[in-house]
């Protein structure tokens, strides 16, 4: 019984650790994008949506580079940033 209720009590802290790492995420003052391997947007937060305009359901998926126009594109290329 009392592995069980250790279980259930390290479940729960757990699931308030990870609410609390997403309201951070969420609520940060500054613009976070999460990307995977192939470069493909997983993760955009609320000052991204407000700082480039696309809410996160029309970004996820995208490759990093797609949402970005073109004119700030060749100044990351001339400035030699990927």
């Amino acid at each position: 019984m009392a592995l069980r209720s250790q279980a259930e009590a390290a479940r729960i802290q757990q699931e308030a650790s990870s609410f609390l790492l997403e309201q951070h995420w969420q609520n940060a003052p500054l613009p976070a994008i999460q990307w995977d391997r192939q470069q493909c947007i997983t993760g955009w937060n609320l000052s991204a949506e407000r700082l480039f305009g696309y809410p996160a359901t029309e970004v996820f998926g995208l490759r990093a580079i797609s949402w970005c126009h073109r004119d700030r594109l060749s100044h990351f290329v001339q400035c030699g940033k990927p």
